[in-house]
């Protein structure tokens, strides 16, 4: 009787137990075809990248030829901006991580784009808009040389200019009152010229002491914003390590690079700051170089394909996002862009300045080092420390509404 009692309990107990170790063994089995199907999913992804990467690399090359080619027909006639650069990127590539989906950079792009062959894509696509830029640029200086026969060139510049050494009071007084955006592109890494560029800030709140004024700079990352002091954290974001060896002429304080006299003036003026550089270009950095061709002096050399027209586009598309999500916030500010002529010249490709003279009142200064910014714009006459348009219309042409030569 206990024997049958016993075998009656135990088979109760092995019923009941029953559906949870099927259910486990659903569980079980099911992850098996997940991993399954997931290794499938992984071999297909690489597959699909290593494909996409040899038919890039094909057509990356292809096209600097065809691009190098199509340049030498021109020669001769159009003196060749310094921004035009053929890139071409050879050998294998490493995976890299960036915080960015690279779809998000190209959402059209083919299956198998991954951080490793971004490179690739940039290089094709950077070839392809150079031929249609170069026409462009032939157009616009024929444009200029028209005007330049007729006789509209003679006065195209106001008289109006300032001794040196009074530049910037002088300047304050050209910005009309009701401007939206106020560019202030820089000839890269000056001193003087950011001394100039601080003195801007403090005599432009002296002359508008009441209104909104927000600084929007490109040498700063795009994840924090600050009204009074930028807080960093030392050697935690791979991008701020990287923002520190781009931008190392910079002085430092508190172990933490800044690009510091226009960020400690702003900070003094209470003048909020934005950054503007995406995240991945602190990321990738160093990792995305290629080989570049001068156009004019038909000679390689390395560089960033950041500082490529297509990095341009997609650095500056980035931009404009986030200034333009400022202004929905902040409709009657002040918003003062201070970045490299190259981002902010309305002459310039893919050009944020000439992006915002379509939403607002842009007012464009740009200051360099040199006499003549190399553009292959022939028509900027030398000699004169201070160039302003006389017209709008001239100015979106010339690239600029004030152009001042900064001394030592």
């Amino acid at each position: 009787m206990k024997k049958s009692l016993l075998a009656f309990v135990f088979g109760i107990l092995f019923l009941l137990s029953a559906p949870a170790l099927y259910a486990q063994d659903i569980v079980g089995e099911a992850n098996k075809v997940k991993a399954a199907l997931s290794s499938e999913q992984a071999l297909a992804n690489a597959a699909a990248a290593n494909k996409l990467s040899g038919q890039l690399r094909q057509r990356a090359i292809q096209t600097f030829n065809q691009t190098k080619q199509m340049s030498r027909k021109m020669k001769g006639y159009l003196a060749f901006p310094e921004y035009l650069h053929p890139a071409l990127r050879k050998g294998k590539t490493t995976e890299l991580f960036a915080p960015t989906d690279p779809y998000r950079l190209y959402p059209y792009a083919p299956d198998g784009l991954r951080w490793s062959n971004v490179p690739l894509y940039m290089a094709t696509k950077n070839n392809l808009e150079i031929r249609q830029l170069l026409q462009q640029a032939k157009d616009r200086l024929q444009v200029l040389a028209a005007m330049s026969s007729a006789g509209v060139l003679d006065g195209a510049f106001l008289e109006d200019v300032p001794p040196v050494g009074e530049e910037i009071p002088w300047l304050i007084e050209q910005i009309p009152a009701d401007t939206q955006y106020l560019l202030l592109g820089e000839e890269h890494y000056y001193e003087s010229i950011k001394s100039s560029v601080a003195n801007t800030l403090a005599l432009l709140r002296q002359q508008m002491p009441q209104r909104e004024i927000i600084l929007f700079t490109e040498f700063l990352p795009n994840t924090y914003t600050t009204s009074r002091g930028i807080k960093i954290p030392k050697n935690t974001d791979p991008s701020i390590k990287e923002f520190e060896k781009l931008h190392s002429e910079f002085t430092t304080s508190d172990g933490i690079t800044y690009m510091t006299k226009v960020v400690f003036q702003a900070e003094e003026l209470e003048i909020p700051i934005v950054g503007l550089e995406p995240t991945y270009v602190g990321y990738t950095d160093g990792k995305f170089n290629a080989r570049l061709y001068d156009l004019e002096t038909e000679t390689s050399f390395r560089e960033s394909l950041w500082a490529t027209p297509e990095g341009i586009r997609l650095r500056n598309r980035d931009w404009l996002r986030t200034i333009q999500n400022y202004r929905r916030r902040h409709p009657k500010a002040l918003f003062v862009v201070y970045a490299g002529a190259g981002h902010l010249g309305y002459d310039m490709p893919y050009s944020v300045g000439e992006a915002l003279v379509e939403k607002g009142k842009t007012f464009m200064v740009e200051f360099v080092k040199t006499k003549r910014r190399h553009d292959g714009n022939v028509f900027l006459p030398d000699g004169q420390h201070v160039l302003h348009c006389a017209t709008k219309d001239l100015a979106r042409l010339m690239g600029f509404d004030v152009r001042i030569v900064i001394g030592k």
